[in-house]
Parts: C-alpha cells; structure tokens; sequence
C-alpha cells in the first residue's frame, strides 16, 4: 500500500539509481531491500546504467531483468549510455532524457546501487515530493557519496556538464565540492555548484560489512534524512566488486586540494511546506552522544530564511 502523499503536494518524483551494467549483484542488494521497504511506487525508478555497449533511451522493462531474484511482478525505466562516469553518468542521461514522459520529473532523489534501504524509507522519500526548485539536498559537510536529491531546475543548469567517461580517481574533488580539471577537455563543476544546497546534516558511521561477500569490507553509512545505508570502499582502492581491487592514490586516502580555494556554494533554505521539524536522536557509532538531526518526514509550520552567498566551510 503507497504511503500517504505528504502536505508538500503531489509532485512528481523519481528515484534515480545509478548503475553499471556489470554492478548485477549490489542491484540484488538494493532491490531487495527496497521492496522489503513497502515502496509501491517502482514506476518512478530510473535505473541509469553506464559501461553498456549501445545507447538505449528510457524503456520500461520487468524488474527482474534488472534484479532477477526479485519476487515481485513489477516494471521499472531502464536508461544506458555507454559513458561510464562512475557516480555521473546518471546525471547525464538525467538531463539528456529529462522531457521524455519516463524520465521526466520535478524531484529526483539520486542514489547509487551500493546503498540498502531502512524500514522507514518509504516516509523518507515522500518528504521529497516537492514542485520543481533548484534546491540540492545533500549531507554536510561534504563529501556525501553523490547522494542527493536536487529539483529539475538543477538539471535545466548543470546540461551536459556530466557528459562524457570520468576515471574513479578523478571523480574524487568533485564529491569535495571541487570542479575536475582536465587537460585538454572541459572543466567539470560539482552539482552543488548547480544549485541551492539545503544541508539537511551529517552522515552517520556505521561500521563496516562485507556486504557483497568479496572478502572485502565496505565502510557503511547511514544516510537519516534519506533513510538509506551507502556501503563505501576507502579511497585509496576500488574494484572488489568486479574482483579486480586496486590502488587509487597509493595506499592513502584521498584528501582535498592544498593551495586551491574552497569552492563557494548558495546556501537556502528548506521547502516552506516541512516547517519546523523534530528532532530524531541518532547513536554515532563509539559516540556517546547523540546527534540531533531533522526528522524530514514530520513537519508542521513554516520557516523562512533567505539564501546568501558563503564560504563551503560555513
């Protein structure tokens, strides 16, 4: 049974997964996890897949042939590109598709095939059933794994910046609030750098599970506003997926640039229609103290700040 539409209205909006055609077995996962959820609306899932041999534009095919062991009878919209930008190449079929009647929407929460789904997911996802904006709603501070939701009006901005291959290596500044600077080809901004970023607080350590039995442990994330887990290598090192780990940055971990400026982003405000949330009490692993973060899914009335213009670091 679909979850009641909350007061924000009956905006369309649609989960966005971005994927890879060899990622088989994280979709597994994901699709499991998702249905265990009660989530009825598997007509709004985009399923945008990179690496593949052909370009195909959104069609509507049967979840099994994205998720083989799911049990139920269902469609969902497939879109393939054969770009593979790691965490991007779902932006891009984004925008290129984003007037076709699949594809099109006025919120799009994006998410990646290693994340899982809690049991309040469903409550989560209709907080973001919001008319079109150009609000980014991301956890802060950076880096956020790429999991966002953003307004259509962010797509009509960011256009063909994600076209195109990105390495895993380089894709790294970007999810720092960095641009990707490349020689002899197009600068590629971040998606913040696209619209008004709505901080909806951090994410939350939780420990490490080898998830997709590789013999390699994930790093795992808890994600409150979105009510969804991300599984994360390190990043010094990717690839266990497909069996072949290796070393991005020679064993270290990735760290910001030194001696470039911090990338400046428009902050705003939450929609008008969550008002004034509650607080939800969430347990830091090996933290004894609790953080408090905004229930997105319980709000009331309203609050009004305007946007301004500050340094990343606020």
């Amino acid at each position: 049974m679909a979850a009641p539409r909350p007061a924000c209205g009956r905006h369309v909006l649609k989960l966005a997964v971005n994927s890879h055609v060899a990622y088989s077995r994280p979709l597994h996962s994901l699709f499991d996890s998702l249905l265990a959820t009660g989530f009825a609306e598997l007509d709004d899932v985009l399923v945008l897949l990179g690496g593949s041999q052909v370009d195909v534009g959104p069609q509507r095919v049967p979840l099994t042939a994205v998720a083989p062991r799911a049990g139920r009878r269902a469609n969902v919209t497939v879109v393939r590109t054969r770009a593979n930008a790691i965490d991007y190449h779902g932006l891009a079929l984004i925008h290129r598709y984003r007037k076709h009647p699949l594809v099109r929407a006025e919120t799009y929460l994006y998410v990646h095939d290693t994340v899982t789904f809690a049991a309040d997911f469903v409550r989560r996802f209709e907080s973001f059933r919001l008319r079109k904006s150009a609000r980014i709603f991301t956890t802060w501070p950076l880096p956020n794994s790429n999991v966002v939701a953003f307004g259509a009006d962010v797509v009509g901005r960011f256009r063909a910046n994600f076209d195109g291959d990105i390495a895993k290596r380089d894709a790294f500044p970007m999810e720092f609030g960095y641009s990707l600077l490349r020689r002899n080809a197009t600068e590629v901004r971040p998606l913040i750098a696209f619209g008004v970023v709505v901080k909806l607080g951090p994410r939350c350590p939780n420990g490490s599970v080898d998830i997709y039995a590789t013999g390699t442990p994930r790093m795992r994330f808890w994600y409150p506003a979105f009510g969804l887990y991300k599984y994360s290598r390190r990043s010094d090192a990717a690839g266990d997926i497909l069996g072949s780990t290796a070393s991005l940055f020679g064993g270290r971990r990735y760290k910001p640039p030194r001696g470039v400026a911090a990338p400046r982003v428009l902050f705003g405000t939450r929609p008008e229609c969550w008002g004034q949330c509650k607080a939800i009490r969430v347990q830091i692993l090996g933290s004894r103290t609790p953080l408090q973060l905004p229930d997105v899914g319980d709000c009331t009335t309203a609050r009004s700040l305007k946007p301004r213009r500050v340094h990343q670091q606020e």
